[in-house]
């Protein structure tokens, strides 16, 4: 075919013949996908393409997720003890008979939307239990107030008598005080009384000397008269 074509077409067609001849042998025949599995022959399906994740570029800004929001206090607030009580004794060594005092001082909130409100009755030197001492006399001074607290306290005068006390140590025992918190009500004057709470002050000891000092004018020997 192609020594034809050279006879009648000269070298030019023969060029042109071989070209296509060489085309054809190095591309492939088109086969179609039905006429080209082979019964039996596993097809390989292309592999899914899978995109990676975006990544910022450096120094560049990535949103995050917000926060949950802090609970945070109201400014200026300040949580402070409803009822707080100290006691201090002039002598943690007394004799038998010896008269000593007794600091009791305590600090309570007043402020406009709270306030503490104790039961003081049984802070009177009359009524205040401390057996087995005994309260000669007592007082109260005035209030002090410092920021959102006033403070109160109280003065007594204490002894204990009795041979069974002498070389021991001999409890104060605690002290118990009563109260309530009044919370004021928005937009009204009037306020809202809670419940009974109740504060103990631990005991303290005090150490009972055997000798009655020299000094003591409330103590006197008993008398030998009898009723006869």
């Amino acid at each position: 075919m192609l020594l034809m074509r050279w006879r009648r077409g000269g070298p030019a067609a023969v060029v042109l013949a071989a070209v296509l001849v060489l085309f054809a042998a190095v591309t492939p025949a088109a086969v179609s996908p039905a006429t080209a599995a082979t019964p039996g022959a596993a097809t390989v399906q292309p592999a899914p393409v899978t995109r990676p994740a975006p990544v910022a570029a450096p120094g560049s800004a990535v949103a995050q997720p917000a926060p949950p929001a802090a609970v945070r206090p109201a400014p200026g607030a300040v949580a402070v003890e409803a009822l707080q009580c100290w006691r201090r004794i002039a002598s943690h060594a007394v004799h038998v008979g010896e008269r000593f005092d007794m600091l009791l001082t305590c600090a309570v909130v007043d402020t406009e939307a709270a306030r503490t409100v104790p039961d003081l009755s049984r802070l009177e030197p009359e009524t205040l239990g401390v057996s087995p001492f005994e309260v000669l006399d007592g007082e109260r001074f005035d209030d002090v107030v410092r920021g959102p607290r006033r403070f109160f306290q109280y003065r007594y005068a204490l002894r204990i008598v009795g041979e069974e006390y002498f070389g021991i140590d001999v409890e104060l025992p605690p002290l118990e005080l009563r109260y309530r918190i009044e919370r004021a009500l928005s937009g009204s004057a009037a306020a809202v009384e809670g419940r009974e709470l109740a504060y103990v002050l631990p005991p303290e000891s005090v150490r009972v000397l055997s000798l009655v000092p020299a000094a003591a004018l409330d103590i006197r020997e008993l008398s030998g008269d009898t009723f006869g």
